[in-house]
């Protein structure tokens, strides 16, 4: 499988605007399907941001054992169990690579960043 470090190597200019996740999965209702539509929630996230692509971060067990998905954006809907949250829904998800990066790494971010972030691909630039 291929070997995912960073951002970079998981998202080209084509993907437009991302937003990426981070999860641990089940824990964060994370439901990917490679037909139909799959789903990751409930995350804060800023409705005025607009963007094309979902990269998804599975940790797993351990921060050096994560899988990238990547998918296209479907919808958001507001969620069922947590207030001010939302789900993010997204189609024709593929599995990126892996990646022995730790999510620091992984976005190239302090430690003090959020499981969410913002990526535009056109001009590669990140937001927090």
């Amino acid at each position: 499988m291929t070997q995912v470090k960073t951002i970079g190597d998981a998202l080209t200019t084509g993907d437009g605007n991302a937003i990426v996740i981070f999860t641990k999965g089940k824990e964060d209702s994370l439901d990917l399907k490679h037909i139909g539509e799959s789903r990751t929630g409930d995350w804060k996230i800023n409705k005025d941001r607009k963007f094309e692509t979902v990269l998804i971060y599975h940790r797993g067990d351990n921060e050096n054992e994560n899988t990238i998905f990547k998918g296209k954006f479907s919808r958001l809907e507001d969620s069922k169990s947590v207030e001010s949250r939302s789900t993010v829904f997204m189609e024709d998800v593929v599995r990126v690579g892996d990646s022995s990066s730790n999510w620091y790494d992984f976005t190239g971010i302090n430690r003090l960043a959020s499981p969410i972030m913002y990526v535009n691909t056109e001009v590669k630039t990140t937001e927090v």
